[in-house]
């Protein structure tokens, strides 16, 4: 009984060691290839933009995230609202604020996933090249929107 159980007790310590095993070789394989990601080139342009705010009765905080996002863009880039389901007047101020504003209402497919989903599928009709999307209760630090722009244009990645 005791070697049975001896037997068994290595065998699920074997088991156990799997994943182990996998992430140690993970991170060697990543070690020997350099250990980080290239650093990509500067844009030499500034590509098509446009930054999809997802924002769900976020009327009270919007005006100051569309105001972190606008004053970082170029006048042929874009942010997009998209008042998901809201029931504050989020669309009306967001509009004030100076953003294209798209409203969607469907009480059964809810969440900050249908929301994106509606906006690249309204942004498809003039599809720009890159899509930064920012929370409705986040400030965007000055100079962010043309480094992640740049990163994605140089790395061809999100």
């Amino acid at each position: 009984m005791s070697a049975a159980l001896d037997i068994l007790l290595c065998a699920v310590a074997l088991l156990l060691c799997l994943p182990v095993l996998v992430l140690f070789t993970e991170v060697v394989a990543g070690l020997a290839a350099g250990g980080r990601a290239p650093r990509p080139a500067p844009a030499t342009r500034h590509p098509r933009l446009a930054v999809i705010v997802p924002a769900h009765n976020e009327a009270g905080g919007i005006t100051q995230t569309l105001d972190s996002i606008i004053a970082q863009l170029r006048p042929d880039d874009r942010v997009v609202v998209v008042a998901d389901n809201c029931g504050d007047d989020t669309a009306a101020v967001a509009t004030a604020a100076g953003a294209e504003v798209i409203e969607r209402t469907d009480p059964v497919l809810r969440g900050k996933g249908y929301a994106l989903d509606f906006a690249v599928r309204h942004l498809r009709r003039q599809a720009p090249e890159v899509v930064l999307v920012i929370d409705a209760d986040c400030l965007v630090e000055a100079g962010a929107i043309a480094r992640l722009a740049a990163r994605c244009m140089a790395s061809g990645r999100p």
